[in-house]
């Protein structure tokens, strides 16, 4: 039976909290839909996975026709439907379809001809002028998709066995459980709480000012009040992290269609792509907010098997020190100049060097390889090669005539 390899399905459970959006390039761009009583909603999407409603700051990522918005850590999922510069959403929190209009014509991936993104993803060959922003004193402000649903985010309490236990979620996906720090990730009605080596998942409801946690470990149902309202008593165990997997699982594995490193941080890396796991007995889940990919998995020694839908498949332990396992060579690392290494902006986009030999733009992960002052990009498309200068913290990359100059904004990843 043929199976799509572990590293595929990680590439679908990417958790975006903390990586770049998955980011649809014909959805980026400035749309705008009137709504009841002739007001204007401008919806901003931008290639990074960042973007507006209106002036409240959001992340989104495309999953098939699913456009999933995730506004002070709450998030929403539409279904889409794209018509040309006409896109229809509805579902989430809409009680009817809502239809925006694209302004001021594409941008990004599909629609300039400058850049690294523009190059290999057959752009139209014109410049686009940035959206520009209606005058905000023409229109009454417009409450984002969060106002019609309530949020997580605030200062709750609950009857713990030795006095009042107090939890702080934040807009920034941060938050404490009494003295405990700890990240989280909200989709749909799913919580996972995320702390330095370890990761737990709840399903919660929301009421008002009534916020219910169950599932993960917890034996039964922990009831939460927003601070200033009444602590109803809920008996039983606070919130926490799992065990830690075995230590066995940590290290490098390898079979013949693919390869992956498991972390003791519950990390595991496939291909260059990141994804959080957890263990419960013999269950290895890959968990992510496209959903959780479970595994049923046996470790003998330096041999793992991980069975899924019928299909086993069989790793073995690899030495750090061993070559790399088998798969696309991103290019040769050891010609890549230090300095190259980081994030870059550009009028046009925004891009990120890593010294493993990939690029990142627009969402998209790209090999490169640098030769002289030959810098050579390789995608779906074929590969693209620019002439490229650095001095200190500007970069210039021409092709075809055409030069476009960055700026560094930041380090770049591994």
């Amino acid at each position: 039976m043929s199976r799509a390899p572990l590293f595929v399905l990680v590439a679908f459970f990417l958790a975006p909290s903390a990586l770049l959006a998955q980011a649809d390039g014909k959805l980026v761009g400035t749309w705008e839909a009137k709504v009841q009583g002739g007001v204007t909603v401008i919806l901003d999407l931008r290639a990074e996975g960042e973007g507006k409603m209106d002036d409240q700051a959001i992340q989104w990522r495309v999953d098939g026709k699913t456009l999933e918005l995730n506004v002070d850590g709450t998030a929403f999922a539409y279904t889409i439907e794209l018509e040309g510069d006409s896109l229809r959403l509805s579902g989430g929190d809409l009680d009817e379809p809502m239809t925006f209009a694209r302004k001021g014509g594409k941008k990004g991936l599909g629609g300039k001809k400058k850049g690294l993104a523009g190059k290999l993803g057959g752009g139209t060959g014109g410049e686009t002028k940035p959206p520009v922003e209606p005058p905000k004193e023409t229109r009454p402000p417009v409450e984002p998709p969060k106002a019609t649903k309530p949020t997580i985010v605030g200062e709750w309490e609950t009857q713990g066995a030795e006095g009042i236990v107090p939890m702080v979620i934040k807009a920034d996906n941060t938050g404490c459980l009494g003295t405990k720090e700890f990240h989280y990730l909200s989709t749909g009605y799913s919580l996972t709480i995320f702390t330095d080596k370890e990761q737990t998942e709840y399903r919660y409801e929301l009421n008002g000012d009534t916020l219910i946690l169950s599932g993960g470990d917890l034996s039964e149902p922990l009831q939460f009040q927003r601070k200033g309202t009444a602590v109803a008593p809920a008996p039983g165990p606070t919130p926490g992290p799992r065990p830690a997997p075995s230590k066995g699982l940590v290290g490098m594995w390898r079979s013949p269609i693919d390869s992956f490193e498991i972390r003791a941080d519950g990390t595991l890396v496939a291909e260059g792509t990141i994804v959080k796991y957890e263990v419960k007995g013999t269950t290895f889940t890959l968990v992510g907010p496209g959903g959780r990919a479970p595994y049923e998995y046996t470790l003998d020694g330096d041999t793992l098997t991980m069975t899924r839908e019928g299909t086993t498949t069989t790793y073995e332990r690899v030495d750090a020190a061993a070559e790399p396992a088998p798969g696309p060579t991103p290019g040769p690392a050891a010609a890549t100049p230090k300095g190259l290494v980081g994030t870059w902006k550009s009028p046009n986009e925004t891009i990120e060097l890593r010294a493993d030999g990939t690029l990142l733009v627009g969402g998209q992960t790209l090999k490169y390889e640098v030769k002289g002052s030959v810098f050579t990009l390789a995608g779906p498309n074929g590969t693209a090669s620019f002439e490229y200068t650095l001095d200190g913290d500007t970069m210039t990359l021409t092709s075809d005539g055409t030069t476009d100059t960055y700026q560094r904004v930041g380090p770049g990843g591994k």
